[in-house]
């Protein structure tokens, strides 16, 4: 196994990267691009260590593939069925809405602000359905803005029916 020390500061920064991005409350607007540093990162480690045992380097591929099947079914659990933007009245603040349907049983409903082009900060509010209907969608939901910073958001617990669920957050 030979180590080759000049790729080893860009597979560290891979990898500082990832774990900032998996447990910040700050997420990537395209979900997506997790997958493609996770791959980047299996790139990186093959050209920082190079293996010269067979048996060392069917290891390695077989643990590549587990990497990234992972990653893979990893990211088709988590990525939302939709997204929705809400923009206030006076354009300072948009919201994403990301509904995430569970096995055709329920849908939660993620509110992030955005925060620039590429990163979303989750919201400390969270709504859910009964049901595996996408209410933002199918633009069956409600908000009001009480002011630029302050809004309601409502949708119904199961399709088309009351009572609806609701959530009231002001921006800091």
């Amino acid at each position: 196994m030979i180590i080759k020390k000049k790729w080893i500061p860009i597979l560290l920064i891979l990898l500082i990267v990832r774990c900032l991005l998996k447990n910040s409350e700050y997420k990537l607007i395209m979900e997506s691009m997790y997958l493609m540093v996770d791959i980047a990162i299996v790139i990186g480690i093959k050209l920082v260590i190079r293996i010269k045992n067979s048996i060392l380097n069917v290891i390695y591929y077989i643990l590549v593939i587990l990497f990234i099947l992972g990653s893979i079914f990893g990211s088709l659990f988590s990525v939302p069925s939709s997204n929705t933007y809400i923009t206030s009245p006076n354009k300072t603040h948009t919201m994403i809405v990301s509904e995430h349907q569970m096995l055709a049983a329920a849908t939660y409903i993620y509110i992030y602000e955005k925060k620039n082009f590429l990163f979303k900060e989750k919201l400390p509010i969270e709504l859910s359905t009964g049901d595996a209907s996408l209410p933002f969608k199918g633009e069956n939901y409600r908000v009001e803005w009480k002011s630029e910073d302050e809004f309601t958001l409502s949708c119904p617990y199961r399709r088309g029916m009351e009572p609806w669920d609701y959530v009231t957050h002001k921006f800091e």
